[in-house]
């Protein structure tokens, strides 16, 4: 087929690769063996990996790659297919044995460049090119994974909690700034609509910030200097 080669052997002995189209077989003492030269998917089996902050975790990964030289995929190794994934495997273990879980986390993207590099060294000389590795999946064990998870949300909170104070700061900086260019209806306006956003909420305590004291202080003064 358009998409075959085959390597024939002549009394035992390599022969030569043959193309495409019709080739007469001599069986008693002509044998061929067709190789594939598309693109194919292997798929590595899961494995187990401990990282070196000793967490277990299961790696799930998968490889493209195509035969570039049937010769040599026949002839320099017994079974290309099945020792680019024995390779494929160690390197893995390698990878993720030599760092901890957050980096293995945060630097999937370098893992795979790494094990593509080592891939293509030595699929090569086998007569291969490897055209991609990823790690599709990484399984950490479940307790970790809930722990995770909630610490996230907590730093998440947190964040929005100091952005929510520091948005409330800066807008009751500005009323408090501006207030003695403003009129008297635009100040009772805004200070009832500051005592409106900081209200919000289900809490039925509400505690005043010192910036809001301040501005109503301001707002009194400036309507008894216009009432004088």
């Amino acid at each position: 087929q358009q998409y075959e080669r085959a390597v024939r052997f002549r009394f035992g002995r390599f022969y030569g690769v043959l193309h495409p189209g019709i080739h007469i077989l001599f069986p008693y003492f002509e044998r061929d063996v067709v190789v594939d030269i598309r693109i194919q998917v292997l798929d590595i089996s899961p494995q187990d990996v401990i990282t070196n902050d000793n967490i277990r975790l299961k790696i799930d990964a998968i490889s493209y790659f195509r035969v570039t030289d049937p010769k040599k995929a026949i002839l320099e190794i017994q079974d290309y297919r099945g020792s680019l994934e024995k390779f494929l495997y160690a390197q893995i273990r390698n990878q993720i044995s030599s760092i901890p879980l957050q980096d293995v986390l945060d630097k999937t993207d370098e893992i795979n460049t790494q094990l593509l590099k080592l891939t293509q060294k030595i699929a090569g000389d086998y007569g291969m090119q490897v055209t991609r590795v990823e790690i599709e999946k990484i399984e950490i064990p479940p307790d970790l994974a809930t722990a995770m998870q909630r610490r996230k949300e907590a730093e998440e909170n947190k964040v929005r909690t100091e952005t929510d104070a520091q948005a409330r700061q800066v807008y009751l900086n500005i009323l408090n700034t501006a207030v003695t260019n403003l009129s008297n209806n635009t100040m009772t306006y805004l200070y009832l609509d500051t005592l409106k956003r900081v209200g919000d909420g289900k809490s039925t305590k509400l505690i005043f910030p010192l910036e809001l004291s301040k501005l109503a202080t301001n707002i009194s003064k400036l309507m008894g200097d216009k009432s004088n």
